[in-house]
C-alpha cells in the first residue's frame, strides 16, 4: 500500500511496542538463556518473530516485532509476553481454587470472628 503525503489516516501499530523501548533484534540474543554454551543465533529470533514457536496452548506464539529500514526491532516487555506464552501457566497458577473458596459458611464465620477479635484486641475496633 503506497500513502500520499496528503493522506491523515493513522497507520496500524503493534499494540504497545512503539510505547516500549526497542532493541534491535540482532542484539536481543544475549537475552535468552544459552543452550549449550552458545547463545541463540539471530536467524533463530527472527523464526521466532516469522514463524512463530509452539506455545503452552497448543497454538503458536510469535516475537512482536516492528521493522524500520533493513532492520527489525523488538523489546524486553516484548520478550517477556513472547516467553510467557511458551511456557503457560506456573505450578503456582495451575493450582486448584484458592482455600478460602473451598471453606465452609460455618468455617469462614469462625475466621471472620477470630480475625475480629484479633482486631479488636489490637485496638483497631470501638467496642
Amino acid at each position: 500500500m503506497i500513502r500520499s503525503a496528503t493522506d491523515t489516516a493513522p497507520l496500524p501499530r503493534p499494540a504497545g511496542l512503539l510505547d516500549e523501548e526497542l532493541m534491535p533484534l540482532n542484539e536481543v540474543a544475549g537475552m535468552f538463556p544459552r543452550r549449550r554454551g552458545r547463545k541463540i543465533h539471530k536467524v533463530t529470533l527472527w523464526r521466532y518473530a516469522t514463524k512463530g514457536a509452539k506455545a503452552a496452548d497448543g497454538g503458536r506464539a510469535r516475537l512482536e516485532t516492528i521493522k524500520f529500514g533493513a532492520t527489525r526491532y523488538t523489546s524486553r516487555e516484548a520478550i517477556g509476553r513472547f516467553v510467557a506464552a511458551l511456557t503457560g501457566p506456573t505450578a503456582a497458577e495451575a493450582v486448584a481454587p484458592v482455600a478460602s473458596a473451598l471453606r465452609s459458611d460455618s468455617r469462614r464465620r469462625r475466621d471472620l470472628a477470630a480475625a475480629t477479635a484479633v482486631l479488636a484486641a489490637g485496638g483497631f475496633f470501638d467496642d
